[in-house]
């Protein structure tokens, strides 16, 4: 009851959920006057509404936007994010919990890096308590448990999608140890605008092979919330060795939490998401890879089914080790009309699903499908 932050988080919840006209007249109300109405009548709803309270209520209001939000605009806008939920994998509360898929025996507290990661936003942005136990089941059923290893790549935006909420990762280019890449200084410039992200780290401060971590923005800053510590080196690090050891990043999209979209010089930022589409409830988008099928075979058009047990990628390029665009769970059925493109004696062929309201076209290994 004592917590600032968790009363307001709670207050939004509550706005959006059960008061959407009030809520829809304070994010759009140009004066004081007006947000302070929409709350007195249609929220508080004292006794007493008369005229006399109104201006009196509006005149506190006043007050505190010249303390808060007429600062802010002088200055150039948001100078901070709001601080994300923070979960820990290793929380007794969950840590030894199952995060599995058969063959493994592995834990939350030991691979739930991801789905933790996804928990803390989650949470952040609905105002639902969504703990990395319910992200972790999810990840599951859904086929993003990698057996053997921690979390598919493919996870975070239909994840994130399921609630309604905007998120992508920013582009395949491997940024570990490559003072070329640019993902950093592109993820810098969302956070900046009210975004929130996760980053995948590669072997050096924060793991020893790959772990996920949540960023965000405050007083001129990249803050991280780490789902595997707490220590000061690994939430506070150094910002250049952060940028050699990250390798990918995923955008979420928290404008509207974070009344953000500014820079801190009060500038709009020249870039916007790119151009992938999210699994949102009722719609349908298309994502397509982008390397081309070298091979026809007529024989082999037709519908299959997914057979691997963890589910199966679909790829944008040919081959096991390119980037994964999704994980088809066990028995989803899927098209083919013929292409293909051969690697190392198997088969990938090129289909074709819509999958949670997404529709795919790229490489699966033949291996893995059975025709119908």
């Amino acid at each position: 009851m004592g917590d600032l932050e968790t009363q307001l988080a709670f207050l939004v919840h509550e706005l959006r959920e059960s008061y959407k006209l009030v809520h829809y007249v304070l994010v759009t109300a140009t004066d004081v006057k007006t947000a302070s109405n929409v709350v007195l009548l249609q929220f508080e709803r004292p006794a007493d509404q008369g005229d006399a309270v109104k201006l009196k209520r509006a005149q506190y209001g006043k007050v505190y936007y010249d303390k808060f939000a007429a600062k802010q605009a002088a200055e150039g806008g948001p100078k901070m994010n709001k601080k994300p939920v923070s979960f820990l994998q290793t929380d007794k509360r969950w840590a030894s919990k199952p995060y599995r898929v058969k063959g493994e025996n592995s834990t939350i507290g030991d691979s739930g890096c991801g789905p933790t990661a996804a928990a803390m936003l989650l949470s952040t942005l609905t105002g639902k308590n969504i703990t990395p136990e319910d992200t972790c089941k999810w990840s599951v059923d859904h086929g993003y448990k990698a057996l053997g290893n921690g979390t598919y790549y493919a996870y975070f935006a239909p994840q994130f999608a399921a609630y309604g909420i905007k998120c992508w990762q920013l582009n395949w280019v491997n940024a570990y140890h490559n003072p070329k890449a640019t993902s950093f200084d592109e993820t810098v410039k969302y956070l900046k605008q009210g975004y929130y992200a996760i980053a995948l780290m590669k072997k050096g401060t924060w793991t020893g092979g790959g772990h996920f971590v949540v960023l965000w923005w405050a007083d001129g800053k990249v803050r991280i919330n780490d789902p595997a510590s707490t220590r000061d080196n690994r939430v506070n690090g150094n910002l250049a060795t952060f940028k050699n050891e990250a390798a990918y990043f995923w955008i979420v999209d928290a404008r509207e939490y974070n009344n953000s979209g500014k820079l801190v010089d009060g500038s709009m930022a020249e870039v916007k998401p790119e151009d992938v589409p999210q699994a949102a409830p009722g719609v349908t988008a298309e994502r397509k890879a982008t390397g081309a099928a070298k091979s026809f075979d007529k024989k082999l058009a037709g519908t299959y089914a997914v057979t691997a047990g963890s589910g199966l990628h679909i790829r944008n390029v040919a081959g096991s080790k390119t980037g994964s665009m999704v994980v088809l769970p066990c028995g989803t059925k899927v098209q083919n009309y013929g292409y293909y493109t051969e690697v190392n004696g198997v088969k990938w062929l090129y289909i074709q699903v819509t999958y949670q309201g997404v529709k795919y076209t790229g490489f699966s290994s033949g291996q893995y499908l059975r025709k119908q």
